[in-house]
């Protein structure tokens, strides 16, 4: 199944998730190791791993858009890998690293982030520019 219909049903939740936010509101403890993941456009669909109590840093490339289009997150395990800062613009943003996000692991198991380039006041639009990562939280042993 293309990368595009996996999105399909997420599309209709891009509104809600802009207007509110997946930012945790839980206070999480400091993490205890940081991993960073610059998604690239020929590194689309991305396997990492990320220790308990660790911290996920993903760095995005501008969406291919333009300057209307910003990243929307469509889908996490927030169980498994909450959100634990804003999807923001880099502090000195280029077009290969324009925006980042930090997720920390909570527990064992398993989250597939999907982000969606979406246009601002357009929740219901097939996106073109998509990107996932399946994340594995591997507790010590």
């Amino acid at each position: 199944m293309p990368l595009k219909q996996l999105f399909a049903w997420a599309l209709a939740a891009i509104g809600l998730v802009l207007a509110t936010g997946c930012e945790s509101s839980t206070a999480l403890p400091p993490p205890k190791s940081t991993n960073t993941l610059i998604l690239t456009p020929t590194n689309r669909q991305v396997l990492t791993t990320v220790r308990l109590h660790g911290e996920l840093k993903v760095i995005l490339p501008k969406p291919e858009g333009g300057p209307a289009y910003t990243w929307a997150i469509v889908s996490a395990n927030t169980a498994v890998l909450p959100q634990s800062s804003a999807l923001k613009p880099t502090p000195n943003p280029t077009d290969d690293q324009a925006f980042e996000v930090t997720f920390q692991s909570i527990r064992g198991g398993r989250s597939t982030i999907r982000f969606a380039a979406v246009k601002a006041g357009q929740s219901e639009q097939e996106p073109d520019d998509l990107y996932q990562i399946a994340v594995g939280v591997k507790q010590d042993e």
